[in-house]
């Protein structure tokens, strides 16, 4: 028994004894493991940096942003309006005979008719002879009743007739007065027309006569 024993011992000791093959194949191990563990470290490191720099990397935000809406294209708002000026109040027109005198002349180059401008709605229609000297006159008027005067002239440039229209105004009547001149200007006679025109009206027309010495009209005097 203390000799299997001894056997087993010595079979023990001759299993753990070095083996010079073994060792060599051993360190081969040991030498490629080291070379893994290098490799798989420098894995590693690449590892590490890729980790790193992904880091770096911005990741998308999960959260949805809305793009913006484009506005609409409001036009811009129109110009105020202007508030409308008040009319300007029109001046009165003047005609240029109604400012200045007016003159007829004869046919010597003397005054014949002159016409004197209208001062408050008045004005005179004067008469003259050939030597200058005033024949006779009228009036016009412009007011709530109206007199005008329609002259037609003779050849020499004197006023052959004078019609004097007599507007009363507020009437349904109105009236003409023909007055006929000498070659000097001078009334000779005048007669009155009254419109509408009934026959009494017609019947009762005359003609009146110029006094030279009173310087008025009368009627023709009858001879018996």
């Amino acid at each position: 028994m203390p000799k299997l024993y001894t056997l087993l011992l010595l079979a023990l000791m001759a299993s753990c004894a070095p083996d010079n093959n073994n060792q060599d194949a051993t360190l081969q191990e040991l030498k490629a493991i080291r070379q893994e563990v290098a490799s798989l470290s420098d894995s590693i490191a690449t590892l590490k940096d890729s980790l790193q720099a992904a880091k770096t990397i911005p990741t998308l935000d999960s959260t949805i942003v809305e793009t913006p809406k484009e506005k609409p294209i409001v036009p811009p708002p129109p110009p105020p309006l202007e508030k409308p000026s008040k009319p300007a109040t029109p001046k009165p027109v003047v005609n240029k005979e109604d400012r200045d005198t007016t003159y007829h002349k004869y046919v010597n180059g003397r005054v014949s008719v002159k016409i004197t401008p209208w001062v408050n709605s008045e004005r005179k229609v004067l008469f003259y002879d050939l030597l200058g000297n005033e024949t006779y006159s009228i009036d016009e008027v412009r007011h709530s009743y109206s007199i005008r005067v329609e002259l037609k002239f003779a050849p020499n440039g004197s006023v052959g007739l004078a019609v004097v229209h007599i507007n009363p105004g507020a009437s349904m009547y109105w009236y003409e007065t023909e007055i006929k001149f000498d070659t000097d200007n001078t009334p000779i006679s005048k007669i009155d027309h009254k419109f509408p025109q009934g026959l009494d009206d017609i019947m009762g027309e005359k003609w009146v006569y110029w006094d030279k010495k009173s310087k008025m009209w009368k009627e023709q005097e009858v001879m018996d």
